[in-house]
C-alpha cells in the first residue's frame, strides 16, 4: 500500500481532467455525493493501484521467482526484464527463448510505484497538469515503441516540454523488435479491466534484421488480433515508418551516401509496407478510430531545389532527398533517429491522435439536469453546487460531485468545466 502525504487543508479537491463527457471520460455516475469526497479519491486511487498490481502479477509464470533468480544478473549490457521474462509458456524447457535482457520503460509501472497524497494523486512526469489521480480515464491510452520514440518528452533532458495535456501511457523498448513489444504488452495489458487503445510505432528493428514485408505484417496482425481478443473495445493503430538515412537513399541524395548505403539498402521494403500499413488500419470494428494514425514515413524528408533524375522511383511522392538536419546521429550512413525536436513533434502527433479518438475535440456530454436525475435515481453524473470553509477561511465554490464506480475517476470545479 502506498505512502500518504499529511493532508493540504488549503487544498481543494482536483479538478476535472480535459475532456469530462467524452469517450475518455464518459459522464456515468463515479462518487457519492452525500460522502466525504477527499475518502472516496483516496480508495478509489488505492484500489485501482492495487488491482493493477495484482493483475500484472497475476499474468507471471507461477515459477517466476525462479526463473528471476537463474537469470538477473546474466546481462552483460542490458538489465535482466522482469515484466517480459515471466509470463508462462507451454514448455520451460524453451524458457531461454523468452527471456529479455533490455531497457523496458512503461509508465504504467511508474504509476503503480508512485507515492500518493490525499486525494490520491501522484507525480506525473509526462503530463502539464500534475499531480493528477491515479486513475487516469475509462479507457488506457498506450504508445507502443522501440528507440524511435524512447523518453520521447524528455529526451536526455535537451528539451524543454510543458506536457501532455491528457494523461499517454507508454511502452518503449530500444532496440525492440515487434514481437519483443507484443510480448510486453502481454505482460502488462493482458488482463486489463479496462478497454485500451494501443499506438505503435515499430518495425525499423525488424527491418534493420532483414525481416520480410511478409513477416513484419504478420507479426502486426499477430499482436491485433491477440489485442482484441483480450477484450473486443481494444484497438490497435500502427504508425507508418520513418525511412532512415541508414539504410535508403534517396534519388536526390548525394553520391557518397548512395556508395554507402548501397550494400544495405532498404527502401523498397520500407515503402511496400505503407500502403499495407494503411490497409491494416482500414481494417476490423473500430477502424474508424485506427486509421488516424499519424503517418511518419514523409518525417526527415525533403523535396530538393533541382531533381536532376527526376523519373527515378526513389522517392516518396514529391519528397526524394533526406534532410540530414533533422537527423540525430552526425554521419548521415549512420542516421536512424530522427533528432530530439522531430522525435517530440512525432509524441505531438501521438498524443492528436488519441485526443481525436476520445473525442477530445467535440462538445462535452454534460447534462444540466444531473440533480433531477438523482432523484429519479437515473444512472447520470450528480452536480452538487455547494460552499465549504476550510480552515484559513477560504471557500470552494461550484465542487463537482459524481456518484461512485471503483474504475473510473471524475470530478471538477465550475470554472475548469467551462473551458
Amino acid at each position: 500500500m502506498s505512502e500518504f502525504w499529511l493532508p493540504d487543508t488549503k487544498m481543494c479537491p482536483p479538478a476535472a481532467p480535459i475532456g469530462f463527457g467524452t469517450r475518455l471520460y464518459p459522464q456515468v455516475s463515479l462518487f457519492n455525493s452525500y460522502e466525504d469526497i477527499r475518502t472516496q479519491l483516496t480508495k478509489t486511487a488505492i484500489d485501482a493501484a492495487s488491482q493493477d498490481k495484482a493483475l500484472l502479477y497475476s499474468a507471471k509464470s507461477e515459477n517466476y521467482k525462479s526463473i528471476r533468480a537463474k537469470y538477473e544478473g546474466r546481462g552483460l549490457h542490458r538489465p535482466y526484464c522482469a515484466v517480459c521474462s515471466e509470463l508462462p509458456i507451454p514448455n520451460e524447457r524453451y524458457r531461454h527463448r523468452e527471456v529479455k535482457f533490455h531497457f523496458h520503460h512503461s509508465t504504467k509501472n511508474e504509476r503503480m510505484k508512485a507515492q500518493l497524497d490525499h486525494y490520491g494523486q501522484y507525480q506525473c512526469e509526462d503530463c502539464i497538469k500534475s499531480p493528477h489521480h491515479y486513475v487516469t480515464g475509462a479507457r488506457y491510452s498506450v504508445l507502443l515503441s522501440s528507440s524511435t520514440l524512447h523518453y520521447w518528452s524528455g529526451i536526455n533532458g535537451d528539451i524543454e516540454y510543458e506536457g501532455t495535456p491528457i494523461h499517454m501511457d507508454c511502452i518503449t523498448i530500444p532496440g525492440a523488435k515487434i514481437r519483443d513489444l507484443h510480448q510486453a504488452v502481454q505482460a502488462e495489458y493482458a488482463n486489463a479491466k479496462k478497454p485500451v487503445d494501443f499506438l505503435i510505432c515499430a518495425g525499423l528493428n525488424n527491418i534493420l534484421r532483414d525481416h520480410s514485408v511478409d513477416e513484419i505484417m504478420s507479426d502486426y496482425r499477430s499482436l491485433k488480433s491477440d489485442i482484441q481478443g483480450w477484450n473486443a473495445e481494444n484497438t490497435l493503430a500502427v504508425c507508418t515508418l520513418p525511412i532512415p538515412p541508414k539504410v535508403t537513399y534517396l534519388r536526390a541524395d548525394p553520391a557518397y551516401h548512395r556508395r554507402q548505403v548501397q550494400e544495405h539498402d532498404r527502401f523498397f521494403r520500407i515503402t511496400s509496407l505503407i500502403p499495407r500499413i494503411n490497409q491494416l488500419n482500414n481494417e476490423g470494428p473500430h477502424a474508424e478510430v485506427t486509421r488516424r494514425a499519424p503517418k511518419f514515413h514523409t518525417w526527415g524528408l525533403r523535396a530538393p531545389a533541382e531533381d536532376t533524375n527526376p523519373n527515378s522511383m526513389r522517392a516518396v511522392g514529391t519528397l526524394s532527398q533526406h534532410r540530414t538536419n533533422q537527423w540525430r546521429e552526425r554521419n548521415s550512413c549512420d542516421q536512424l533517429h530522427l533528432s530530439n525536436e522531430v522525435v517530440l513533434r512525432m509524441g505531438k502527433s501521438a498524443i492528436k491522435y488519441f485526443w481525436h479518438i476520445n473525442g477530445m475535440d467535440e462538445e462535452p456530454q454534460i447534462q444540466p439536469e444531473a440533480v433531477e436525475a438523482l432523484e429519479e435515481n437515473l444512472p447520470q453524473v450528480v452536480v452538487v453546487e455547494e460552499e465549504r470553509d476550510d480552515d484559513d477561511g477560504d471557500t470552494d465554490d461550484g465542487l463537482l460531485h459524481i456518484d461512485a464506480d471503483p474504475d473510473e475517476l471524475l470530478l471538477s470545479s465550475e470554472e475548469e468545466a467551462n473551458e
